[in-house]
């Protein structure tokens, strides 16, 4: 099986001043969306994810973010030091 990782950076990480945690995440969701559809639309309907994995706390949209991605989503908490 063949997987494919896509690491952003955490908020902490994140470089951009402007931006609030909320706007961060939605960001990064926009971003699975923007890459998942695009797959979609160029491979077809069988080219999808088996598992998204997410490093923070479950959004209150997790079962539509699931339905979209048409994958289970995984959440885990990044661990501190």
């Amino acid at each position: 099986m063949n997987m494919t990782a896509w690491i952003f950076p955490s908020f902490d990480e994140f470089l951009l001043p402007d931006i609030d945690e909320r706007l961060y995440f939605f960001l990064i969701e926009l971003q699975f969306a923007v890459t998942i559809t695009l797959i979609r639309d160029a491979m077809g309907p069988w080219c999808m994810p088996t598992n998204a994995t997410f490093t923070y706390e479950e959004p209150v949209h997790m079962t539509e973010l699931s339905e979209f991605l048409g994958c289970s989503l995984t959440l885990k908490l990044p661990k501190t030091p």
